[in-house]
């Protein structure tokens, strides 16, 4: 569950107005909040205005809190106006920093504590604890959640508050994998939930109970609670939620090999998106019934449900969430022979998973920070109680000097295995995370970007750029497994990225069966064009070895050709989720041109690498070629050191 879909969930009481959203509705939620003069209905209003720019205007973000700012403001009172401290999370959290989010929610609480607003403070506590929970401190996002339960219990005694704070201290706990806990809490939802006849929130719970039953294998339990869950959503209507709870069942009903009521659930699943024009669903749909089929042997009604299942997806289902679809789709292909379709959906699984990768790896260095400030802070905590421990010892030995010592000696060792085991433990944490920065970026660059946040972009005068890539890769690769591909490749590159290390080289990335890196950055030096060149030479030699070795082996051999150019570059760090090092320029597409026009077994230099290197390697003039407003440049083949 997404925390915003949480803040939503607590803070509004959605209207029946908002069945239809337009404007004629804005201009009615806008003067019924207006007219109104009892202060509970103002505030009932104000939601029902907030709810609808929330989740049914068509406006921005931003554009919808000015226009709720400017409303409120008409009224003129400061009651009022300290709920768009509350509003502005609401409506632009996904604009603002944590830190900001947390200041505005604090100052939110301090005016709900100075005008008695029990109730506001309690959703105020929620979504601070949401916050928290974000930021990855769920020891403070879980007493503030319980502190807001006691607000609810306790002081407002508000059923459906309690029953919405139950179901996010199921979220917590389920998210911290502790599925026992988040059922309890869910089963204490569903009790209040059912007091209060909620249906459509009853239906919801009882959909989460049953996905943690199924994680948990206790499909009786499982298919209990999705059928319950069918079974509300069908008296609400809610055609738009049966979705999930339909192709759950059917994949309990797979898990249990009852495949004919698997087949049912799943075509049902389909008929309802069809009917609310999910079209995303469908793809899913098909996806299940190809693998009832793949489970009971039947191979070709799976393959025809397998083409239907990516026709669907490839067309509707966003790049990132077929992450687990082609690997399957890749493993069928392999069982019934056709290595082919395997290889190219493996490719496909591979070319997606790099790219989630590097995302989790920017959320994991991001989570490893927030982890390490908070060790600092709890480090800070111990010291603090440490001393009052030693305080108290001293003033227990004016009673029992025996016992003093004891207890002093005791304290003491243990005082020092606990900081001990902290320092252990913070220096691990930034080991690892120091590590996996250098793993992505420059050590240089790294460093900036620890110091100040950010690093700038830098423009290189001369550096020199090298591309290497196989020669006929992709028909050479259609006679390997895909096993065989990748471990051959990894050989390759890793005895790549030795010998750059070894000259000096920085690796800039690999794309398919291409690898680029660049001497000179990121901090420049005068030998760049010689190491590269010294470096191109002896992936050459490796390769040759290697290919000479994989012919002895009745294997199939690589060749490679590599292609260099001279020239100036701008490098740096691109995108703000996903960082990475990259460099830019003509001089890259110059290089990547001497790779292309040379010759396996090869170094192709331009002539701009040539005049810089020529008294150290002898150099065989190999004619020209055209360049994009660069005219013709001269391509020399490289060999030994003269």
């Amino acid at each position: 569950m997404k925390i915003k879909l949480l803040f939503v969930l607590i803070l509004f009481n959605s209207s029946s107005l908002l069945s239809n959203p337009n404007q004629s509705i804005e201009d009615s939620l806008q003067s019924a909040f207006l007219s109104a003069k009892i202060d509970s209905v103002q505030k009932n209003r104000l939601d029902d205005l907030a709810n609808f720019y929330y989740s049914d205007s068509p406006k921005g973000p931003q554009e919808c809190f000015d226009q709720l700012k400017k409303v409120i403001e008409q009224k003129k009172d400061a009651k009022l106006e300290y709920m768009l401290l509350l509003y502005r999370v609401v409506l632009l959290h996904t604009q603002d920093s944590i830190i900001e989010t947390r200041k505005y929610l604090n100052q939110f609480l301090e005016q709900c504590l100075k005008y008695d607003d029990k109730k506001q403070y309690a959703n105020g506590l929620i979504m601070l604890s949401n916050s928290s929970r974000y930021a990855g401190n769920y020891n403070e996002a879980l007493k503030l959640m319980l502190l807001a339960l006691d607000y609810a219990r306790d002081t407002l005694k508000d059923k459906k508050m309690i029953g919405e704070v139950y179901l996010t201290l199921a979220v917590f706990h389920y998210e911290q994998q502790d599925t026992l806990k988040a059922i309890e809490f869910n089963k204490m939802a569903l009790k209040e939930m059912t007091d209060l006849n909620h249906l459509s929130n009853m239906a919801s719970v009882c959909n989460n109970l049953a996905m943690q039953y199924s994680d948990l294998a206790k499909y009786d339990s499982a298919e209990f609670y999705f059928r319950e869950s069918i079974r509300l959503f069908h008296l609400q209507f809610e055609e738009p939620n049966l979705r999930n709870p339909l192709m759950n069942l059917a994949e309990v009903f797979r898990l249990t090999h009852q495949y004919d009521s698997a087949i049912l659930y799943t075509r049902n699943a389909i008929h309802n998106a069809i009917k609310i024009k999910d079209t995303e669903i469908i793809g899913f749909a098909y996806w299940q019934i190809a693998k009832i089929f793949k489970d009971i042997g039947k191979s070709d009604s799976a393959l025809k449900y397998f083409e239907l299942a990516n026709e669907e997806i490839e067309r509707n289902v966003p790049e990132n969430a077929r992450i687990y679809f082609y690997p399957e789709l890749a493993g069928f292909f392999a069982s019934i022979g056709n290595h082919k379709e395997a290889y190219f959906y493996l490719k496909k699984a591979i070319s997606i998973k790099e790219t989630v990768f590097n995302a989790e790896n920017n959320k994991v260095l991001k989570e490893m920070d927030i982890k390490y400030q908070t060790s600092q802070k709890e480090k800070e905590l111990l010291k603090q109680e440490e001393q009052i421990k030693r305080q108290r010892i001293l003033t227990y030995s004016m009673i029992a000097i025996a016992a003093f010592f004891l207890l002093l000696v005791f304290f003491i060792y243990r005082s020092y295995r606990l900081k001990r085991k902290a320092n252990e433990l913070i220096t691990y944490e930034k080991k690892r995370s120091d590590d996996l920065l250098l793993n992505i970026l420059p050590s240089e660059v790294a460093e900036e970007l620890k110091e100040k946040g950010s690093a700038e972009a830098k423009h290189f005068d001369q550096v020199t750029v090298m591309f290497t890539d196989f020669k006929n890769f992709t028909q050479i690769s259609e006679k390997l497994s895909p096993s065989e591909l990748v471990a051959e490749i990894h050989t390759c590159f890793k005895a790549f990225d030795t010998i750059i290390t070894k000259h000096n080289i920085e690796k800039i990335k690999t794309i398919g069966d291409a690898y680029m890196c660049a001497g000179g950055l990121p901090i420049a030096n005068k030998t760049h064009a010689i190491d590269v060149v010294y470096a191109a030479l002896e992936i050459q030699q490796f390769i040759q070895e290697h290919l000479e070795q994989r012919k002895k082996e009745n294997k199939e051999p690589f060749e490679i050709r590599i292609g260099i150019h001279t020239g100036p570059v701008v490098a740096g760090i691109v995108g703000v989720k996903k960082f990475a090092y990259d460099i830019w320029g003509d001089t890259v597409n110059i290089a990547s041109r001497m790779e292309s026009s040379g010759e396996a077994g090869k170094v192709n230099i331009s002539g701009s690498t040539y005049e810089l290197v020529k008294n150290k390697f002898n150099c065989i003039f190999r004619g020209k070629i055209p360049a994009k407003n660069k005219g013709e440049i001269d391509m020399y083949f490289a060999n030994n050191k003269v």
